[in-house]
């Protein structure tokens, strides 16, 4: 007696979940988005690679444009800047 159960996941041989695609996704988080929706099914390792690599690259590069945003506007990337605001405090 065998009991066919329809929310029992099939996995897929192809399917090996290489980080790789989590390395993607970091330095390309929209294609990594792109990768997990089409792959959330068929192949849900890789798939899930994809997607935690997409999280950790768009929290970086929110976190480099808003660094970029708060030390940039404040002249301290460019020569002489930090020197310029610590003598005016």
């Amino acid at each position: 007696m065998s009991e066919n159960n329809s929310h029992e996941q099939h996995s897929n041989p192809n399917d090996d979940g290489n980080p790789l695609w989590g390395v993607l996704g970091l330095f390309f988080p929209l294609v990594g988005l792109i990768i997990y929706l089409v792959w959330m099914k068929e192949r849900p390792k890789s798939a899930r690679s994809a997607l935690i690599g997409t999280i950790i690259g768009f929290v970086l590069h929110i976190g480099i444009i808003a660094c970029f945003g708060f030390f940039g506007s404040r002249g301290m990337f460019f020569p002489g800047g930090m020197m310029r605001h610590m003598m005016y405090w």
